[in-house]
């Protein structure tokens, strides 16, 4: 299962903020950014062309604009915005086709995991709540709540 995720998508500043979440290094090398419609029509694709290695719990933007590419930072050299439509889906895929993530612009994902206090294990099954959205944990007591709109809860 790909620990990558799909974090953030900037509208305003015209970045998309990839995340990972596992515990070892992901080559991100011939990884997809699919940029589609709310028609499901692709826009944008970028490809990852060579080695990038995620490390544990870091990040990395892709921007749309024009700069010099760094570890935290990778520019696609465009003109032209594309992440400023509301209404379409970031989609992730992995080197080899599998789509293992996607978030619509204008709207966000929570996750996490439910942690016992006392043991420091995760708790199945516990319910996770957040405007009008709920999920309940996994085994591993890790949740996900997807299409939250933007807002203080």
């Amino acid at each position: 299962m790909a620990t990558v995720r799909i974090s953030e998508v900037n509208l305003p500043k015209d970045y998309i903020a990839l995340k990972n979440t596992g515990s070892a290094a992901v080559n991100l090398k011939n990884w997809k950014l699919i940029d589609t419609t709310p028609t499901n029509q692709k826009r944008h694709e970028f490809i990852f062309k060579k080695d990038f290695f995620l490390q544990p719990n870091a990040e990395v933007k892709i921007w749309s604009g024009i700069d010099r590419d760094d570890a935290a930072n990778i520019y696609q050299n465009r003109r032209a915005p594309i992440w400023n439509n509301p209404g379409d889906t970031a989609n992730l895929y992995d080197a080899v086709g599998n789509k293992v993530d996607e978030l619509k612009i204008g709207l966000y994902k929570i996750y996490g995991t439910v942690i016992d206090k006392e043991n420091n294990n995760g708790i199945s099954g516990a319910t996770v709540a957040i405007y009008l959205r709920s999920t309940n944990t996994s085994v591993d007591g890790s949740y996900k709540l997807e299409n939250v709109p933007s807002g203080y809860y």
